[in-house]
């Protein structure tokens, strides 16, 4: 099986079973890991980073960088909280141009220039480096009655 699927099918396993919503330290603290890494990846491969950012709190952010670093993404979790706080400063340098205190995230992507496009390559090209990861923090990490029923026909 190739790491990808491994990977999204222990994910979608996880989801199914509702580990993605338990508190860290209750149910899988590793599969509650592996769910908001996977699960951020996906929505920043549909929206940019930009449209994820708009949508989380600094709070959810610090935990989805501390995920990225725990299954050996760290460039990755860097460049969410870089873009974070550009996103913030994007925020509030348009609340100040015109008091709006909920701008639509195409108007703060402008705001952040060229740069969050080069954030948003740079997380892109460590995406096939993070399936490899992945699979090798679930392998690590999850038991292994998790991943057999996880794959059970």
């Amino acid at each position: 099986m190739r790491d990808f699927d491994f990977v999204d099918g222990m994910y979608s396993w996880c989801v199914d079973q509702k580990l993605d919503k338990k508190k860290w330290f209750g149910g899988c603290h590793h599969c509650l890991v592996l769910c908001r890494v996977w699960h951020s990846s996906g929505l920043i491969g549909n929206g940019g980073l930009h449209g994820y950012l708009d949508g989380v709190s600094g709070r959810h952010l610090r935990h989805v960088v501390a995920a990225y670093h725990a299954v050996g993404s760290a460039r990755q979790g860097d460049i969410f909280a870089q873009a974070y706080q550009m996103y913030e400063a994007a925020r509030y340098s348009h609340w100040c141009d015109t008091r709006e205190v909920d701008p639509d995230c195409l108007v703060l992507r402008k705001k952040m220039g060229p740069e969050i496009e080069t954030l948003e390559r740079e997380f892109y090209d460590e995406n096939e480096r993070l399936v490899t990861v992945a699979a090798e923090f679930i392998r690590r990490n999850i038991s292994q009655d998790k991943i057999v029923a996880a794959f059970k026909p």
